[in-house]
């Protein structure tokens, strides 16, 4: 064969332009690519699941402070608040009435207590210290005190003037004697007769003394009837102080539960309800209201809360990174990152099963604070390892997780 053949453009056009040279190439070329890019390209392991942004911490927890009607309700949901805030005002007609009326008890007390000590320093000075309003009836008492002292003074008065009319007409009869004894013992020195006579004068003046003594105890019975009275209006005043004092204790707790019947907020930062309680007209004591989360306008980071079954939750681990994809309508998709935090050791029932709750906390921009509020969700992604795609494809042929 003719060698120079080989050298026309034709023979080349036929030989290297032919249907399998043009598609071998290129597919060995795309075949190498492919081999290179997976030993070398990566791909993200992940774990969907569907997540809520929630907050990072609870400022506060609000629960009811009365068994009262709400009369006020100012609750509601994703609410801006302030410290001092009223947020449930409930009827305080009850708690008013039992104020009132212990108040009115404890001045009532305090009148009685003061009209006893004005009692005690009018008996102490013997003298009715009470002006024309006796609203207990005290100023009677130091009345009949002092009448009393007026009427024991008057008989003792009484007794001593018997005494000394007694006292005087022994005395005048005892002054007589002398004279007749004189006269006797003339008449005995004369006839040496009458000395009986004079026997029994002597005898009779130094028999003839008054009986009756003196009373001197005016004074000292009043004083004791004063002790009395005294001792009695001190006993009535320390029983007055003592009902004053438990009343006090009893004002205290009604006006506690008065001022309970206004739930203020404590913290500044946005309201998020118990969905339970939401448009009840009566909350039990004690009962969870709802929280008080951080203000989102200030925040710089925030919580994601999901849920992953038991297949995945050994493969999660915390400082995983996390993407939180939240899809809303009419606007650009806001993807927010962040890691993980904490992840349950135990289970949570929830109405599709029992899931473990993971905890992740993503920083989030002034513009992406714009688009977000409490409760709403979008999809997470948690990125449990890295692979080459090699690698992944193998395991999936292999069957290794």
């Amino acid at each position: 064969m003719n060698n120079h053949l080989f050298q026309s453009a034709e023979f080349y056009q036929r030989r290297y332009h032919n249907f399998a040279t043009i598609l071998v190439l290129p597919l060995t070329l795309l075949v190498l690519f492919i081999v290179l890019f997976s030993l070398f390209a990566h791909t993200e392991i992940t774990v969907t699941s569907t997540g809520e942004i929630t907050p990072t911490k609870v400022i506060e927890v609000i629960q009811s402070t009365s068994n009262n009607i709400i009369s006020t309700n100012n609750l509601k949901d994703n609410k801006t608040v302030k410290k001092g805030d009223l947020l449930v005002k409930y009827s305080d007609k009850l708690e008013a009435s039992q104020s009132n009326s212990i108040q009115q008890q404890i001045d009532r007390d305090d009148r009685q207590a003061a009209a006893l000590e004005t009692l005690i320093n009018s008996l102490k000075q013997g003298t009715n210290l009470f002006g024309d309003n006796d609203e207990f009836g005290y100023s009677s008492t130091i009345n009949a005190f002092l009448n009393q002292a007026i009427t024991i003074t008057s008989q003792v008065n009484q007794a001593n003037v018997t005494v000394a009319k007694q006292e005087e007409s022994v005395n005048k009869a005892n002054s007589s004697i002398p004279k007749q004894i004189t006269e006797l013992q003339t008449q005995v020195n004369q006839y040496q007769e009458p000395q009986s006579d004079i026997d029994n004068l002597n005898l009779k003046l130094s028999s003839n003394v008054t009986t009756g003594t003196y009373d001197n105890s005016a004074s000292s019975q009043i004083e004791t009837l004063r002790n009395q009275q005294v001792s009695q209006a001190q006993e009535q005043l320390n029983q007055v102080n003592k009902d004053k004092e438990s009343l006090q204790a009893q004002l205290e707790q009604a006006n506690i539960r008065k001022e309970a019947t206004s739930l203020y907020a404590n913290s500044n930062g946005v309201l998020h309800l118990n969905s339970q309680i939401k448009g009840e007209s009566y909350i039990p004591q004690g009962t969870v209201i709802g929280q008080i989360y951080p203000n989102l306008s200030e925040a710089k980071n925030v919580a994601i809360t999901y849920y992953v079954n038991s297949n995945y939750i050994n493969q999660l681990k915390k400082q995983q990174t996390v993407r939180f994809t939240l899809n809303t309508v009419g606007k650009t998709p806001t993807v927010i990152k962040g890691e993980i935090v904490s992840l349950d050791k135990a289970t949570t029932e929830t109405k599709n099963g029992n899931f473990f709750k993971v905890t992740a906390k993503v920083n989030v921009t002034s513009q992406d604070r714009e688009n977000l509020t409490y409760g709403m969700q979008g999809k997470v992604v948690s990125v449990i390892a890295k692979k080459t795609f090699f690698n992944y494809f193998k395991d999936k042929l292999l069957n290794n997780n």
